[in-house]
């Protein structure tokens, strides 16, 4: 039976985050994968309590010099990782909370949190298997062909990485990664660091996405119609 740690990231930063680490620590729970989990280390960015905590949880509150981004949580995932190399690894985060509640970007955002959470959580254990012959794996991986889209909008190709910031990786992967782009001043290199080692990598949901062409998943709304039980 595979070994299994989950990295999960709070911002308390705005007025629905409550909501969305509601939802998010439910969908861990209906999906077996709060059971299953040897571990749930929780990093969190503010000072207000979490009265929908799992017992389970390991809480780590970062200093308030380390709130602007998700670093503080993936540096100690990389130190996990380090100290334990049979283990798989599952990253991810109150994505959306920033949103402007009600507007449309907001709608869209948050239909493509669920879809990440879809695959990457409520799909967990396909994750796992997938996990035995690649190094990472998740949804809606960026590569080549999503530059050629973002090249005819004008715009700059970005490394390899999973497009919205959830999934799985084998510790033993994510150890031998380096740490220079969590160091950087762009809070884009910490989505691009797991691409940076060059995995092998499966990817879930680029069958749908990008939309119309457009690379910005968070421009239009992800309908669950399109991806429940499809690749």
């Amino acid at each position: 039976m595979s070994k299994i740690a989950i990295f999960y990231h709070i911002g308390q930063v705005g007025p629905i985050w409550p909501l969305i680490a509601q939802e998010q620590f439910h969908a861990l729970s209906v999906s077996g994968l709060l059971k299953a989990c040897d571990k749930l280390i929780v990093g969190v960015n503010g000072e207000y309590d979490l009265p929908f905590l799992p017992e389970k949880a390991e809480v780590i509150r970062h200093s308030k010099n380390e709130w602007k981004e998700e670093t503080p949580t993936l540096r100690l995932l990389k130190e996990f990782c380090s100290k334990n190399l049979d283990y798989k690894v599952l990253y991810f985060h109150t994505k959306g909370i920033t949103e402007i509640v009600g507007s449309a970007r907001s709608v869209s955002v948050q239909s493509w949190r669920l879809s990440m959470e879809y695959y990457c959580v409520h799909r967990w254990q396909a994750c796992i298997d997938d996990l035995d012959s690649h190094d990472a794996v998740g949804c809606f991986w960026a590569d080549e062909e999503i530059n050629d889209i973002a090249a005819k909008q004008g715009l700059a190709p970005a490394p390899p990485h999973f497009s919205g910031g959830y999934w799985w990786a084998n510790s033993l992967y994510v150890h031998g990664l380096k740490e220079d782009l969590l160091n950087t001043q762009n809070r884009y290199d910490r989505e691009f660091w797991i691409g940076s080692g060059n995995p092998n990598v499966f990817s879930y949901g680029k069958k749908f996405l990008p939309i119309r062409g457009d690379y910005f998943y968070f421009n239009h709304f992800v309908p669950s119609d399109k991806y429940v039980d499809a690749n």
